[in-house]
């Protein structure tokens, strides 16, 4: 392809679709594709919150791409379906749910339901899966986006997500070189780090994401992550994040591990890139400098700023001509096959066998439970977030449909009560815990609230995590009955119906608790 030197420069910027912002600034989208002929457009949640004459997200993608005179990359953070973008769409579980199922088949179903919802609106990228492993349960940020923390168990089903995303039309990324789930922090805010030992890693970071390179995985993200094992470029005694770092990228991804797709950054507007040493401008030209393919949401500076630096010699043409021909090959990847299946019926039985699957017991003391000896349910909330009181109720509304009188309490927070006069009408308490991994350690009432969901009335009570499994190794050891489940709708309804021995769970832990 016969580009400018600039054009190709633009190739390896992704920028938000943000129309409002694009229309006033340039006077139109076209406008602003003529001067930044970018490689790609990152579609969100934002997309939705546009309401000029009620634009709809395909119809703002179909604009982007109506102007573009090379083909666009249109990418999203696909982790768990398109639901954030679209209504009516259904919501798949988060990744640790296929780790729970460990089913090949049922992983490969899982990027099939997300690639099929994603054709219909132009989505042909997407920046899933994780494979991270958890092997630190205080990193808050892999998680329940990860597959789990047994290698074997991981490697397998990645491989199959990769399979599924990419035979079905849609792109795949692994995330996040080179590999979350080590370090407590969060990259949002500061810089990261993977500080495993150098034979650790390729034991384990290194091998899934070796695993994914194999594969023939279209792109990997690389994170605002450190790993001085592997590293020889420390500044002031810091080691640079990988998508500032030429060892890491180039000598390790690219060189000696093989990889030969796209590289693309991490967002630049994240803490754990902007608080380095360098200054913003100067950051952005790194990036790109030491390896990385393509800048997610840089500013549309960058260009004129690494454009001047090829033209003075500071930075090789070799290093555009690499990372335009990595973006061009993955462009010409792209492919259509032929939906000969409902996507929303297909995802929705996915989600229902996943709902089954990715579900399990811990303890059990109560299940199945009895109608006729259960009558009185009291359902209590222990979450930091202010939107859970639509979750509970819907697990009200699941229980009334099997003749059980339903109570709700946010929080039950009785910490001071004499416990001999407190309201205990009720046949069975069932404690909800919808604790954000983001809040590890709660205060106030969700404290209170955990303290008293162990301490009486034992017998008749389920504990259920709808977040995150460590909670049981975190507050539940002595639960009597403890259930771990996810909190899309699709999942909790089995989950009641599991408890009523109307299904089973048949999952199994994917990590260690």
């Amino acid at each position: 392809m016969n580009l400018t030197l600039r054009k190709k420069i633009c190739q390896s910027i992704i920028v938000k679709a943000d129309p409002e912002k694009h229309i006033n600034e340039f006077g139109s989208i076209e406008n602003f594709l003529n001067k930044y002929p970018v490689g790609g457009i990152f579609v969100g949640r934002e997309v939705c919150t546009y309401k000029q004459e009620s634009i709809a997200a395909i119809d703002v993608i179909s604009e982007y791409k109506k102007y573009s005179k090379i083909p666009l990359l249109i990418c999203m953070d696909a982790e768990n379906g398109v639901n954030g973008i679209i209504d009516n769409a259904v919501e798949l579980p988060p990744l640790l749910c296929v780790g729970a199922a460990n089913d090949e088949a049922l992983a490969y179903d899982y990027a099939k339901a997300i690639a099929g919802e994603s054709r219909p609106l132009g989505v042909n990228w997407t920046f899933a899966p994780v494979c991270d492993l958890n092997i630190n349960p205080l990193n808050l940020i892999v998680n329940k986006r990860s597959l789990g923390d047994d290698l074997n168990r991981s490697e397998k089903l990645l491989k199959a997500l990769i399979k599924g995303y990419q035979e079905n039309g849609l792109l795949a990324t692994v995330k996040h070189f080179p590999g979350d789930g080590v370090d407590y922090r969060n990259q949002h805010i500061t810089k990261s780090e993977n500080s495993l030992s150098y034979d650790a890693w390729f034991e384990k970071s290194g091998r899934m994401f070796q695993t994914a390179i194999d594969s023939g995985v279209d792109a990997i993200m690389a994170g605002h992550i450190c790993a001085p094992a592997l590293q020889n470029d420390a500044v002031d005694n810091s080691y640079p994040p990988a998508t500032l770092s030429y060892d890491l990228i180039t000598k390790l991804l690219k060189n000696k591990m093989g990889f030969s797709g796209v590289v693309v950054s991490d967002a630049l507007d994240m803490g754990g890139f902007l608080r380095w040493i360098y200054e913003q401008d100067e950051a952005e030209v790194k990036c790109f400098e030491i390896g990385i393919d393509m800048l997610l949401w840089p500013q549309l500076r960058v260009v004129d700023n690494i454009e001047k630096k090829v033209l003075s010699g500071q930075i090789s043409t070799e290093r555009v001509e690499d990372a335009f021909g990595r973006i061009i090959k993955m462009k010409e990847k792209i492919k259509t096959p032929d939906l000969l299946y409902d996507t929303h019926e297909f995802s929705l039985k996915t989600a229902q066998s996943l709902a089954k699957k990715g579900t399990y017991i811990i303890k059990n003391s109560l299940l199945p439970l009895d109608s006729k000896k259960y009558k009185k349910i009291r359902i209590v909330g222990i979450s930091t977030e202010k939107n859970n009181m639509e979750k509970l109720k819907f697990l009200k509304e699941e229980f009334e449909k099997r003749g059980a009188v339903v109570e709700i309490y946010e929080s039950w927070c009785n910490y001071h009560a004499d416990f001999s006069t407190l309201d205990r009408n009720y046949d069975l308490l069932l404690y909800a815990y919808m604790l954000s991994p983001d809040v590890p350690n709660p205060i106030g009432v969700p404290a209170v609230t955990i303290h008293n969901s162990l301490i009486f009335d034992t017998d008749k009570t389920i504990i259920a995590s709808f977040t995150t499994p460590y909670i049981y190794s975190q507050y539940c050891e002595t639960a009597k009955t403890y259930i771990n489940c996810y909190e899309n709708e699709i999942s909790m309804r089995t989950f009641v119906a599991g408890l009523y021995g109307e299904c089973e769970f048949e999952g199994t832990a994917p990590v260690k608790i």
